[in-house]
C-alpha cells in the first residue's frame, strides 16, 4: 500500500484576531516518507498552524487528515469530524470483511501494520512520533493507563502523552 499523492485545497479564512482574510492550504493526507518536512511538522505539532500575514497571529486549523509513512509502517487517520470518523470506521469494517482480492493489500495493512484512527491532532502527533521511533503504541497505551492508576485521583491529569524529548 503506497499513498504517493494527496489532494490539497486552498481556502480563505478570517483571522480570529484581526479578521483579515488568510489564504490557507489544507491537505487530505500526508506521506511522511516523501515529505519529511510535513512529517516533522506533524510530530512537532505545528503542521496545522498558519500565521496571519497581517497581525502575525497563529491560527490552528482543525481538519481531518490521513498520515501515511511506509518507512514507519504507519497509517494514521485523524478523524476530527464525527461524520468522517463514522465513515472511516465503516470503511475499515467493510475492508476487513471483504472477500475482494483488490482490498487485500489494504486489509493486510489494517490487520498487521500500524493502522490507527485518532480523534485529534495531538494524538496524531503522538502516534506519528511513537511509530517514527519504532515503538509499539499499544504497549505504551497500557503503560499510560497503569501510570494513571497509581496517581491519586485528585492529581490525575486528563490525559498522558508519550514523549522522550524534543523532535527535530
Amino acid at each position: 500500500v503506497v499513498f504517493n499523492m494527496f489532494n490539497y485545497h486552498v481556502d480563505r479564512i478570517n483571522c480570529p484576531n484581526c479578521n483579515s482574510k488568510i489564504k490557507v492550504k489544507t491537505y487530505d493526507g500526508v506521506n511522511g516518507k516523501l515529505d519529511k518536512n510535513a512529517k516533522n511538522k506533524i510530530i512537532r505539532g505545528d503542521f496545522f498552524e498558519v500565521e496571519c500575514p497581517h497581525c502575525h497571529n497563529i491560527v490552528h486549523l482543525d481538519y481531518d487528515l490521513t498520515y501515511f509513512d511506509e518507512t514507519d509502517n504507519a497509517c494514521i487517520v485523524c478523524a476530527i469530524n464525527d461524520d468522517y470518523y463514522i465513515d472511516t470506521i465503516s470503511q475499515i469494517k467493510e475492508i476487513k470483511e471483504s472477500e475482494d482480492a483488490t482490498d487485500l493489500p489494504l486489509k493486510t495493512f489494517i490487520d498487521y501494520g500500524n493502522f490507527r484512527v485518532v480523534r485529534n491532532h495531538v494524538d496524531l502527533a503522538e502516534k506519528a512520533f511513537i511509530f517514527s521511533r519504532g515503538y509499539d503504541d499499544r504497549i505504551l497505551e497500557i503503560l499510560k493507563k497503569i501510570h494513571l492508576e497509581v496517581i491519586k485521583e485528585d492529581e490525575r491529569p486528563e490525559k498522558l502523552l508519550f514523549n522522550v524529548g524534543e523532535y527535530s
